[in-house]
């Protein structure tokens, strides 16, 4: 029996994250990226209902919206008990969403880039790149923009995780801005400012 099992620290949900599948991991990552998402909770709490104990792949907190998610293949997730389940929920200010694998996995490219940028973001959250990300934001990045590479080259080699890191916290912040739907995130990504 093989499983797809995955953890991961995020900006947004600092503990160790556990996924039961990629679809899940993607999710989070996707969440991680959304602005108007100040937080989600990964496998937040247990239900009971009736004998039944029931865990959801996660919750979010999007403005003022609750909303449990449950992840399923095809979308589909017929349990005797979910109208039930669904109005608890709105009784008590949640919605409750089902979204399909195949819709998460479409975002793969997106979520994969956002699962390097939040990586390099976690592991240098000690770093102190306020210099730098100032520097960068009036001196080196001209108006039109420049390729990620370059950005990177401009830095003495000892520096370049600092820089690498500093433009992943502008991209994360929504100062700067690369297209993270189409390709990989590589030396050939185009930075411009966000305005």
């Amino acid at each position: 029996m093989s499983t797809d099992y995955h953890e991961q620290h995020f900006v947004k949900f600092p503990h160790v994250a556990s996924f039961h599948s990629r679809a899940e991991l993607y999710h989070a990552a996707i969440k991680e990226s959304q602005k108007r998402v100040p937080w989600f909770v990964p496998q937040p709490f247990r239900f009971q209902i009736g004998r039944t104990l029931y865990t959801p792949d996660c919750f979010v907190q999007e403005g003022s919206k609750k909303t449990i998610i449950e992840i399923k293949r095809g979308g589909r997730f017929d349990k005797p008990w979910r109208e039930d389940f669904e109005e608890y929920l709105r009784v008590n200010g949640y919605h409750f969403q089902v979204i399909s694998n195949e819709e998460l996995y479409e975002q793969e490219i997106l979520a994969e880039n956002w699962l390097t940028i939040i990586r390099v973001l976690v592991r240098g959250r000690h770093y102190d790149t306020e210099h730098t990300e100032r520097r960068l934001i009036e001196e080196i990045i001209p108006a039109e923009g420049e390729y990620f590479g370059d950005l990177l080259d401009r830095s003495i080699p000892a520096n370049r995780h600092i820089y690498e890191l500093s433009i992943f916290r502008l991209l994360y912040k929504g100062s700067l801005c690369i297209n993270l739907t189409e390709r990989n995130l590589n030396f050939d990504n185009w930075v411009t400012l966000c305005i």
